[in-house]
């Protein structure tokens, strides 16, 4: 659907805090009442949204015609986002960006200059660095990048997806953290050798591209041995991350634990990260269902260990869902409940008055009566 000014958007309400943008179409009631006029932007509602989601999930309305707004809707996330986040609990900016820049920077030296060991040693200091982040930073999930620009996702992707790796081998096998990290920013080093026309292309692959697409797992291995990495566990995850639990994954077929656990860490963290970036062909999947996803597929695509782990990680509710509790008060999820996967801690930003919260008050569920009455949305991924 367009419109003189621009593609239009049919967007589920849960959406519509990570979408942003500018309504298309007056949003009218049952009663045939104006609730949002055309020409509204979203953004300029600022924390009023999540009423606004509150009240068109009661009236019954389930998506909104909305048109991009990139300039105003990228600085209203940021601003939400840095309202919602405490800056001291994500990863420093700062190594995020030194991480996806040496991932770049590898990529592009594979691509045009002979392959030396010497390549290998900004990669190796940056998933050093990424660990200690880790290691202090227990809220990974609001430290994953947005792709800004389709010709970043590998970079960015290998980011999130070293990020997420460490987090759960962390607390899987803490003696392999380190390397789960360097094989998470490795993972996908054979894509360097894909031709660019198809490792970009903005729109799903054809057969043909995508059996080219799967051939990286082993140009990636054999990338890894020429720049001198001879750990068996780091050239297994860049190998065996597309294995599958069922053994119907590529390139060797391999099924349940004959795939190297590290393997199957950074197996679920790939997927994850995967399901939740937005690409020019499809829009990101909410945090919560991707998790459910990977529940799901738990011993089929996935390692059961691995896919549970996940979830008493990130909570069926993970940080940044956007929930309406039992007093009616409207918050965001900080904090997974750890093992009890329904009591996250909530940053409260609706008052069950319907006024905004003007303080910073987070509530732990596990020691409250309220519960999570209903699921508003999800708040997107942080733009690093």
């Amino acid at each position: 659907m367009t419109d003189l000014d621009g593609e239009v958007f049919k967007v589920p309400v849960q959406d519509l805090i990570s979408f942003g943008g500018i309504v298309a179409e007056d949003i009218i009631s049952a009663r045939g009442s104006v609730i949002i006029p055309k020409g509204t932007r979203l953004a300029m509602l600022g924390d009023s949204v999540l009423l606004l989601i509150r009240h068109l999930l009661d009236e019954g309305i389930g998506y909104v015609h909305v048109r991009r707004d990139d300039h105003v809707e990228q600085d209203a996330l940021d601003s939400f986002i840095d309202q919602v986040i405490n800056s001291n609990v994500i990863i420093d900016p700062e190594v995020a960006s030194k991480s996806i820049n040496e991932i770049k920077g590898l990529f592009d030296s594979i691509r045009t200059q002979h392959i030396t060991p010497e390549l290998l040693s900004p990669i190796t200091e940056v998933a050093k660095e990424l660990l200690e982040q880790i290691l202090t930073k227990p809220k990974i999930l609001f430290s994953v990048a947005k792709v800004h620009r389709w010709d970043e996702y590998t970079f960015v992707h290998s980011f999130n997806t070293a990020a997420i790796s460490g987090f759960l081998a962390h607390r899987m096998a803490p003696e392999s953290a380190e390397t789960a990290v360097l094989g998470g920013l490795l993972h996908d080093l054979g894509k360097a050798r894909i031709p660019l026309e198809i490792l970009n292309k903005p729109g799903p692959l054809t057969n043909e591209e995508f059996n080219v697409m799967k051939s990286h797992p082993v140009l990636g291995e054999k990338l890894a041995r020429e720049l001198g990495i001879d750990d068996p566990d780091v050239l297994a995850i860049i190998r065996s991350h597309h294995e599958r639990w069922c053994g119907s994954g590529y390139p060797d077929g391999k099924a349940g634990e004959d795939i190297p656990l590290l393997s199957r860490i950074v197996a679920v963290a790939d997927a994850f990260d995967a399901m939740t970036s937005e690409r020019s062909y499809k829009r990101a999947v909410p945090f919560r269902d991707a998790v459910n996803t990977i529940i799901v597929d738990g011993g089929t695509h996935f390692d059961p260990k691995v896919s549970r782990l996940l979830l008493t990680s990130f909570g069926m509710y993970p940080p940044g869902s956007v929930v309406e509790l039992s007093d009616k008060s409207i918050g965001v999820v900080v904090s997974s409940g750890g093992e009890d996967l329904l009591r996250p801690v909530i940053m409260i930003k609706v008052n069950p008055d319907g006024s905004l919260s003007d303080a910073l008050r987070l509530l732990d569920l596990k020691r409250s009566e309220l519960r999570i009455q209903r699921y508003l949305g999800w708040e997107g991924k942080r733009a690093l």
